[in-house]
């Protein structure tokens, strides 16, 4: 073999070395059966309904001050993160074109942190204090599918190896991001889910109280994460949702 075909050779290895190592060869998975390519966005949006939203547990990660409430943001430049992640259950409950809303009547908060200068504070701070002590909060989560990255996403990883946490959290998990596209929530005076579904956030959720002195909570996210127990569950909900993304691209 002359040097031209071991150089040939060589080159052709490490190509594909690269692709299949790459994140993108990585995280691209082929569609279950029952959806293709040429799938609307109503059918992706059907099978998620059916077979992922429900089974997923979904945490959310915001950072900077609280934007829904501008006159305590308006008197700090501090900024911080709140972290949160939600027990199954979720079901599609509006849609209107790429604007959808998931709604679980049965709200579990699974975990949560903060970075709040004060720790009772942070996002969902009276959901927090009732605890098991008040039943009946109900969470709306709103996504413009529109408004999320079709670039920055990341395919099924584990999340845990530890029994505990896998257990409470589940073990694999999907990450897709929001790319900020936000107005100012205190100018909408609707309840989500509306029957409009207007521009708000990207991500966000809201957490409603059954009671007269639950009061609505809400927190926007910079990403949102779907995690299952099961790796084979996860990367077809990655595939799908990623899918509804891509539809929902702008040009």
């Amino acid at each position: 073999m002359n040097k031209w075909k071991i150089f040939t050779a060589a080159l052709f290895l490490l190509t594909l070395t690269f692709v299949l190592n790459s994140p993108i060869a990585a995280q691209s998975g082929a569609l279950p059966a029952g959806l293709t390519e040429k799938s609307t966005l109503v059918e992706v949006l059907a099978w998620l309904d059916k077979t992922g939203f429900p089974d997923a547990r979904i945490g959310f990660q915001s950072t900077g001050n609280n934007p829904t409430d501008p006159v305590e943001a308006s008197m700090s430049t501090a900024t911080y993160s709140d972290w949160a992640v939600f027990g199954k259950g979720f079901k599609l409950s509006k849609t209107d074109g790429c604007r959808i809303v998931l709604k679980n009547d049965s709200l579990d908060l699974l975990d949560f942190s903060t970075k709040s200068p004060d720790g009772e504070k942070g996002a969902f701070s009276n959901f927090r204090k009732a605890g098991d002590k008040q039943p009946g909060y109900a969470g709306n989560l709103y996504i413009a599918l529109d408004l999320l990255s079709h670039k920055k996403m990341k395919g099924s990883y584990r999340l845990t190896e530890k029994k505990e946490k896998a257990d409470r959290l589940g073990t694999w998990q999907t990450k897709f991001y929001g790319k900020g596209d936000k107005l100012d929530i205190t100018k909408q005076k609707y309840r989500i889910p509306p029957t409009k579904i207007e521009i708000t956030y990207d991500l966000l959720m809201e957490v409603v109280g059954s009671k007269p002195n639950g009061g609505d909570e809400r927190m926007p996210a910079d990403y949102i994460t779907f995690t299952f127990d099961d790796k084979d569950a996860s990367d077809k909900f990655y595939a799908v949702f990623r899918r509804a993304v891509e539809l929902c691209k702008e040009d």
